[in-house]
């Protein structure tokens, strides 16, 4: 591909940096060219006139094949559209939503899908997300949406179960997080703040963590009793092998088989998420 033989093409490009492409794109000469013409051909025959209209229908489908072949799709999967938020409003209302579907969009997303996305929970009882991804890396950004599908999902299964959790609950676990972190109200206000949390954004996902938990422990196999002597007297070596100085096997005990218990309970929680993937519907536009 010439940048340079393309840059011509564009000649507003010959004397400014033009980084408004989306709103308002460049004019490039073959498109002032065609419209031109098709101008002139109005001017001369008529818009509506029967002899200004026999060759739309060929041009149209002429350049919907031409769009398909550069997106390896067909041609009756292309639509032309005056815009794309036309196009995006197309798609979003042409989809059988019902209360409760759920929709992850991005924390970078231009208004033009915001905005139907909004009507959508307004008028069809969407649940719409937003996916915290910074400046859009591609890992974050994956590794963003990802995570909130297994949040919709677990959500999910906790209505499916009737799991719910009180205020009393979320002032309890509060409380104990502050004690257990020597925090006050203040001191607890401000350490959300240093994490983007407000009072009101962190009870939720308290909430949400709390609801997780209980779903799990109702849906999924308990792995506690998987823990057997021989894997903490393996691990313990292990560690007594790195660190010699480490107090006795007795001593820390309790200690590894909480780790131990931990990592086989996230490992049992990762696979109880997956399950329910095979078995949910996930769309995944781009």
């Amino acid at each position: 591909m010439d940048l340079d033989a393309l840059r011509s093409l564009i000649p507003v490009t010959q004397t400014t940096a033009y980084l408004n492409t989306g709103t308002a794109a460049p004019w490039s000469t073959p498109v002032v060219a065609a419209i031109e013409h098709a101008l002139r051909r109005e001017l001369a025959l008529g818009r509506a006139l029967p002899a200004g209209l026999p060759d739309f229908r060929p041009l149209l489908g002429e350049t919907r094949a031409r769009l398909a072949q550069w997106v390896a799709a067909d041609a009756d999967e292309v639509a032309l559209t005056h815009s794309a938020t036309e196009g995006i409003d197309i798609v979003a209302w042409g989809l059988d939503w019902q209360p409760g579907d759920e929709v992850i969009t991005t924390s970078i997303e231009h208004r033009g899908v915001l905005v139907p996305l909004r009507q959508l929970a307004q008028r069809k009882g969407v649940t719409v997300r937003t996916a915290d991804v910074g400046a859009g890396d591609p890992a974050q950004t994956q590794a963003a949406i990802e995570a909130l599908i297994d949040s919709a999902l677990i959500e999910n299964a906790a209505v499916r179960l009737h799991v719910d959790v009180t205020d009393s609950e979320l002032a309890q676990a509060e409380a104990m997080i502050k004690a257990e972190n020597h925090l006050d109200d203040a001191g607890l206000d401000k350490a959300l703040a240093d994490q983007h949390f407000t009072r009101a954004t962190y009870r939720r996902e308290l909430a949400r963590q709390i609801r997780m938990q209980r779903t799990f422990a109702l849906d999924a196999p308990s792995v506690r009793g998987q823990v057997t002597d021989a894997e903490l007297q393996a691990r313990y070596d292990e560690a007594k092998k790195a660190n010699p100085s480490i107090g006795s096997f007795d001593s820390l005990k309790d200690q590894i088989r909480e780790a131990v218990y931990s990592e086989k309970t996230a490992i049992a929680q990762g696979e109880w998420v997956k399950r329910m993937r095979a078995t949910a519907h996930v769309e995944r536009s781009k």
